[in-house]
């Protein structure tokens, strides 16, 4: 079943399209007191409409124009050393982009953030829109801009009634959604199909087939090489709160729709708070009997991405994983 997600977060290629086309718009906000916040705010995006109503715009542009923005570091590489910036900068629209490690961006946004001196934009930062928009009015409404600017991306809103999810207590947007398709992204389950071949074993059809292949991965020597101990049939990783990634996907095997940055399960029009209801005891008791007969990795809860590559890299070691790429 295809599945599709909504994450309330900046996305890159949306928010490089709102870039070129409305760089009139792209300002930054001082703080503001309570009392002139919401007047102020009305007023940039009036007048920010107005200019670009006015002015007509070709590429490449005439005169070079420079925004500056934060993103994290996807591994070794800043996101301004992608494809969509390249293209940017062949029509003259220059990004200065401060990029922080993964492990670290959520402090260094936080302390932009506080400083006062705030870059044009954020990427995939996972900044509130709720509190640095509507509360400290330091993001600008995105909502009217989407409508004008973005027809595309309105039509995707429009059919996913995807509007009010987005929106703030104050009845604007301030964050650019991302859509995609669940099923072929990093949510699938990834098998060694030389240890099937090896074992005799065909590819499992559902969790008890599943488990049986790990078990046998664990006790029969699966790669081949004289030693029954060095396999690690399911290699995973720490997720989001600290929870092995494993545990998250499975949930979507048991034929659940989860969000995990909410905790959240969707069936049809009704949505509940996964950690209380009797599936997630039945998910957890999976994912426990595959801990404990050390058919996943043990450190599965601290188990960082980089080393996990490393472990991947030392050998033909890892029977399954779930993710894009263990290279």
């Amino acid at each position: 079943m295809r599945k599709t997600k909504l994450v309330s977060l900046l996305s890159m290629m949306l928010s490089i399209v709102l870039i070129v086309t409305l760089f009139a718009g792209c300002v930054k906000q001082d703080k503001t007191s309570d009392s002139n916040k919401s007047q102020d705010t009305t007023e940039s995006v009036s007048s920010t409409d107005k200019a670009s109503e006015d002015d007509e715009i070709s590429f490449p542009l005439k005169e070079k124009v420079t925004y500056t923005g934060f993103a994290p570091m996807r591994g070794e590489y800043s996101i301004d050393e992608t494809f969509a910036f390249q293209i940017a900068a062949e029509n003259n629209i220059n990004f200065e982009i401060t990029s922080a490690l993964e492990s670290s961006y959520k402090e260094t946004r936080d302390i932009l953030l506080a400083g006062g001196e705030y870059p044009d934009f954020f990427i995939n930062s996972d900044v509130d829109g709720e509190l640095y928009g509507a509360q400290e009015g330091i993001l600008i409404p995105l909502d009217d801009l989407i409508r004008t600017y973005a027809p595309n991306l309105t039509k995707m809103m429009d059919e996913r009634d995807a509007w009010d999810f987005l929106t703030c207590t104050d009845g604007h947007i301030y964050t650019l959604p991302a859509f995609w398709d669940q099923t072929p992204r990093d949510g699938v389950l990834w098998l060694n199909e030389k240890w099937l071949n090896n074992l005799g074993l065909k590819e499992p059809t559902s969790l008890e087939e599943l488990y049986q292949v790990l078990k046998a991965f664990k006790e029969k020597d699966a790669n081949g090489n004289g030693d029954p101990n060095d396999e690690i049939p399911f290699l995973s990783m720490k997720y989001n709160d600290a929870l092995p990634q494993t545990l998250y996907i499975l949930l979507n095997y048991f034929d659940y729709r989860y969000m995990a940055e909410f905790k959240l399960i969707v069936e049809g029009d009704k949505v509940r708070f996964f950690p209380l209801t009797d599936e997630c005891r039945e998910a957890l008791g999976y994912f426990t009997k595959l801990y404990q007969e050390g058919l996943v990795n043990q450190d599965c809860f601290t188990l960082e991405r980089d080393v996990a590559k490393a472990k991947a890299r030392a050998g033909d070691v890892v029977g399954s994983f779930i993710g894009g790429s263990l290279t």
